[in-house]
């Protein structure tokens, strides 16, 4: 009978996701120039998705208050305080993690509504914390206590199934980019000059990155092919993500593609989602090996 990936998993390994999760939050958060977005006009504000339900309603002078440039500094601070809280785990973790996740969606919301549009590296990170906050995460992987862990066999689904979930917004999220790419751009997309045309335009565009690589590839006619035919390879394993759940086979060659193709589309096109790697190291290769090593010493 076929099984998924993390049935074995413990509360410390729920702890690791937990820590990785919030971290990267923490990182990102402080980072982001929030309180930079009341220097912007509010008629700029346009809510998108979930968001436009939330603010479809008259809310001006609460609007003002959001977008006032002191509340988004202390949202900031209090913000990243209960990302450091999160990491550290203890056994009020809900009690801060929920509202933290609350926090989240908020100056989600703020940039989103500003930009127009929806990084979806951040949704699998936003939705991951939603999950973690409603489950034990918790318990295991403490800064102060380590507690009592469960050994191999003592499994407790909670654990196994957070995990699994978080696992598998990240899978979906690759799925629907890969079906979205060949429903909207089709098989052409790989053999007319598309992607010529998207790696000029990326190389051009200002970014914190500044690769240029793609106006190297577009200029090689044999490389220009073989990246048509690399992105035409990845995008079927975009669409097969969800196999390496329950295929450890799968999983080998899924990362030994994905993770180069996140570097490289990094020097091509100046698109980096690091916060999707530090995901797929933690959930794919850390935490499986963490359980082969529990395997070796149960049958010791």
């Amino acid at each position: 009978m076929t099984t998924h990936l993390f049935k074995y998993t413990n509360a410390t390994d729920l702890g690791i996701v937990r820590v990785t999760v919030f971290g990267v939050w923490f990182i990102i958060i402080l980072l982001s120039p929030i309180s930079n977005y009341a220097l912007l006009p509010i008629d700029l504000f346009k809510p998108i998705g979930i968001y436009s339900l939330i603010y479809s309603v008259e809310i001006g002078f609460v609007l003002e208050v959001l977008l006032s440039e002191n509340f988004l500094k202390i949202l900031k601070m209090t913000t990243l305080m209960g990302c450091l809280l999160a990491c550290f785990g203890t056994k009020y973790f809900r009690y801060f993690a929920i509202p933290t996740v609350v926090m989240l969606f908020m100056i989600d919301s703020v940039i989103k509504s500003f930009s127009g549009s929806v990084n979806h590296a951040e949704l699998v990170l936003l939705y991951s914390a939603f999950i973690i906050s409603i489950f034990p995460s918790g318990d295991g992987f403490k800064l102060f206590s380590l507690g009592k862990v469960k050994n191999f066999y003592d499994r407790d689904s909670d654990y196994s199934v957070s995990i699994l979930l978080v696992a598998s917004i990240l899978c979906f999220s690759y799925l629907f980019i890969g079906v979205h790419r060949l429903l909207h751009g089709g098989i052409e997309q790989f053999f007319n000059n598309a992607l010529e045309i998207y790696l000029i335009k990326n190389s051009f565009f200002y970014t914190k990155y500044g690769f240029d690589w793609g106006l190297f590839i577009v200029s090689n006619e044999i490389l220009l092919n073989l990246f048509k035919v690399g992105f035409f390879v990845i995008t079927l394993f975009e669409v097969l993500s969800l196999l390496i759940l329950v295929s450890n086979s799968f999983r080998y060659i899924w990362l030994a593609m994905m993770i180069p193709f996140h570097l490289f589309t990094l020097l091509s096109m100046n698109i980096f989602f690091w916060e999707n790697l530090v995901l797929i190291t933690v959930l794919f290769i850390l935490i499986p090996l963490r359980i082969s090593k529990q395997k070796v010493a149960v049958l010791k």
